[in-house]
């Protein structure tokens, strides 16, 4: 069966395309994708409620007999026809006992009041579990969720586009069949206001393999759209300036509500934001048109606030309603175009924020950003952000505030730090730029930042205070790189800071209100001992801010522990880990504490890390064990390692690679399902008759590919049991059959055998 693409653009370009109805495929997926729950309600019942992603799920649960008493989570993979796999434990739910809605008590609704609440994550897409809550002393009951499946169900025809278009109500599919907008050579917007490559406010839509180039925006997600998915394109060269050199707030790929405050009435749950499940994956978002200032320019653009970088970002999210999941993209630039953010949103202070709650981010490589790298701001109700890479950023991970949560943060790797642009300073003589990068010695203050920026406050906002923050953070095994450099020290004839290493951050936790953090098992290092670890309130302080009591342990720090008062200026130095400490890793000033190194590979961009402690080292084998986060096949030897990068285990890669990386689960069924990652064939309508298969191994493994019809005759073999090693291979097919005459136009299904493990993704060819 034939037919003929929809063509959506003003060229008059109409490709002829013979498809067939993937009707097994779709079958077998139809339903899945089905709209799920979009706010989990617990005010007017006891069962619990859970939102999955594809590789986490959320819970909530107020049970009638709820006493605050510690929940239990087990999990396992029970599919409806088959054998169960074995329990394996979560983390407990966090139970939020805030009452109130004023300046001394709970910011939030009434209906997430005195509920539990948390995540199970390293899961396997496409997979059901059963879900088990226990109350110490109390109730128990099961629930069953299903993660989402890696592919959904698409309509049969694509749409083939080759300029700029919108995707408005009617122009949306259905949970049983996407509509798939792919494109016929790049796209260019005019860079004028509110132009956009591609704008979409209708829902089940997949927008894949767009080169796009120009525009205010990249591409705009408006409400209306939801189950809308965008990947592997390449966005370039978007954004309008402003009245000086540096670019206005545009974006890449911009989620955007409408609206520009999250002060809401907190008991409305839904507001009027309907901007929900969007999946942005395997994109490259890079080379904005306009530059950003850094934290040394003072850019009039911004006037409440001139010195805070302010330009184009890689993906901005304002407000959505949220289980969104941004995974595996590459978000870079160069000096000449830096961003302010590379994943960044609004608003700071509200229940809502960036990126929406239940929602996922991981696997991304970000660098080349004056402020944040990924801004994670707002309620961060069941917020999950773990395996990103980032580099050249002012602060790695920013959660001010977390009003909500719970954050969960974990196994991130944080590279090098900077605030300011040397060269670009040079040629200033603002008062501004000078009294920022030098003192009053007239000597360079360190070009670092800081791995996390949190804080809580009182603000006024919709004509209350309402005290933000105070939501659980969860911050496990990230690693802060410094990199074994000092190039200022080659530019000044005095270093004000001896031995300091200038590229990683110079704070690790930095505020002096945060508030309900759990650390574990995180390598903090600053640039030199006298820089600060950790800065948190003292218990007096605690309890007249209203704040909730930290839990800092089995981290290692070099740098300073400092302890503030209410002002934030007065400070204590303290230099014993007895208290907040008492497991873990801490040097005072001098005594350098530092990690020893098994491998330390620092990865260029599609490139493997390495970040092995070594065998021996202080942190090996000695981190706190945490049920779901480094049990099971994620520990390797006597114990968990601090840090990122358990020693043994796979490399760790981001962006493109991303799905490389996978975190092992012991749930009973084969492991070496994680061994390969199959990316969608490229270009996919493949052109003149050809389509490369790509594919990324874990180990060594031998790999046979092999081409089909829709009728399920084979009609290639690329490959038969070649043993390949671990990493990307790319493989052409050239769109001939085994018999060697040019197969014709049509879908084929591409399966990928690695060892025991099959792969399989689709292919379209146009003659």
């Amino acid at each position: 069966m034939s037919c003929t693409a929809t063509n959506v653009t003003n060229s008059g370009f109409v490709a002829l395309v013979a498809l067939v109805a993937l009707v097994a495929t779709l079958a077998a997926v139809s339903g899945v994708a089905a709209q799920l729950p979009t706010v989990c309600d617990t005010s007017s019942t006891t069962d619990p409620c859970t939102i999955p992603t594809f590789e986490s799920i959320s819970i909530y649960w107020k049970p009638s007999d709820s006493t605050g008493a510690p929940c239990a989570v087990r999990f396992r993979v029970n599919p409806e026809f088959g054998q169960p796999g074995p329990w394996r434990d979560g983390l407990d739910l966090w139970f939020d006992d805030r009452t109130g809605d004023t300046a001394d008590g709970y910011a939030g609704p009434s209906w997430r009041q005195e509920e539990y609440r948390g995540s199970i994550v390293a899961l396997q897409s496409g997979t059901r579990y059963e879900i088990e809550l226990s109350i110490q002393g109390g109730s128990t009951v099961t629930v069953f969720e299903e993660t989402w499946p890696e592919t959904f169900p698409e309509a049969p025809s694509p749409h083939i586009v080759d300029g700029p278009f919108r995707i408005a109500e009617g122009g949306g599919g259905t949970a049983d069949a996407y509509e798939v907008y792919v494109g016929n050579g790049p796209i260019t917007a005019d860079n004028v206001e509110d132009s956009t490559c591609v704008r979409v406010s209708a829902p089940y839509v997949i927008v894949r393999g767009l080169t796009m180039t120009g525009g205010e925006h990249g591409v705009v997600i408006e409400p209306g759209a939801h189950h809308v998915i965008i990947e592997d394109c390449d966005i370039s060269d978007w954004g309008i300036g402003t009245s000086s050199e540096w670019g206005a707030e545009c974006a890449g790929i911009f989620l955007n509500d409408g609206m520009m405050s999250g002060y809401d009435d907190p008991e409305d749950p839904l507001d009027s934001r309907s901007i929900a499940q969007i999946v942005v994956q395997r994109n490259r978002i890079h080379h904005p048109r306009f530059d950003t200032n850094c934290w040394c320019e003072s850019n009039s653009a911004n006037a409440s606030d001139p010195l805070h970088p302010y330009g184009p970002q890689g993906i901005l999210i304002r407000n959505p309603l949220g289980n969104n999941v941004i995974r595996y993209n590459e978000i870079y630039s160069d000096n000449d175009h830096r961003m302010a953010d590379g994943i960044g949103g609004a608003s700071n202070y509200s229940f809502f924020g960036c990126p929406g709650r239940d929602s996922d981010i991981y696997g991304n490589w970000i660098s080349n950003v004056w402020d944040d790298a990924v801004e994670t701001e707002g309620g961060n109700t069941n917020v999950r952000v773990w395996g990103n890479y980032v580099d050249e950023y002012y602060a790695a991970f920013a959660c001010a505030a977390t009003a909500t949560g719970p954050l969960y943060i974990w196994r991130n790797v944080a590279d090098r730090s900077d605030k300011y642009d040397e060269t670009a300073l040079l040629e200033i003589a603002s008062a501004d730029s000078h009294s920022c990068w030098k003192d009053s010695w007239e000597q360079p203050i360190p070009n670092v930042g800081r791995f996390l920026k949190t804080t809580a406050k009182v603000v006024y906002t919709a004509g209350n205070y309402r005290h933000w923050g105070g939501g659980r953070v969860y911050l496990f095994h990230n690693t802060l790189l410094q990199r074994p450099n000092d190039p200022m020290d080659d530019n000044w004839e005095w270093d004000p800071w001896p031995g300091e290493i200038d590229q990683g951050p110079a704070f690790g936790l930095a505020s002096c209100h945060i508030s309900n953090f759990v650390t574990r098992n995180n390598l903090l290092q600053v640039v030199d001992t006298p820089w600060y670890s950790l800065i948190f309130p003292s218990s007096i302080v605690t309890m007249q801010l209203n704040l909730e009591p930290n839990d800092f342990n089995y981290d290692m720090l070099n740098g300073v522990m400092n302890m503030y008062s209410v002002s934030c200026s007065v400070v204590a130095i303290v230099d014993t880990n007895d208290v907040y400490e008492p497991d873990g890793w801490y040097s005072y000033y001098g005594e350098g504490v530092t990690p020893t190194w098994a491998e330390l590979q620092i990865p260029e961009r599609g490139e493997a890390g390495v970040f092995w402690l070594a065998p021996g080292s202080a942190g090996a084998d000695s981190a706190e064990a945490i049920a779901n986060f480094n049990d099971g096949d994620m520990t390797v030897g006597g114990g968990p390692d601090l840090g990122a990068h358990e020693y043994g285990t796979p490399p760790m890669y981001f962006g493109l690679n991303g799905a490389m990386t996978s975190v092992p689960v012991d749930d009973g069924h084969d492991t070496s399902k994680s061994r390969v990652a199959l990316l969608p064939c490229r270009p996919n309508p493949g052109a003149r008759g050809t389509t490369t298969i790509t594919y990324i191994l874990q180990c060594e493994l031998p790999v046979s590919i092999d081409i089909f019809d829709v009728s399920g005759r084979r009609v290639r073999v690329l490959k038969s049991e070649q043993v390949e090693q671990p990493g990307r291979h790319d493989s052409v097919w050239d769109g001939l059959g085994d018999d060697g005459c040019v197969v014709a136009s049509g879908v084929y299904f591409c399966r990928v055998r690695a060892g025991v493990d099959i792969g399989r993704t689709t292919a379209v060819l146009l003659k």
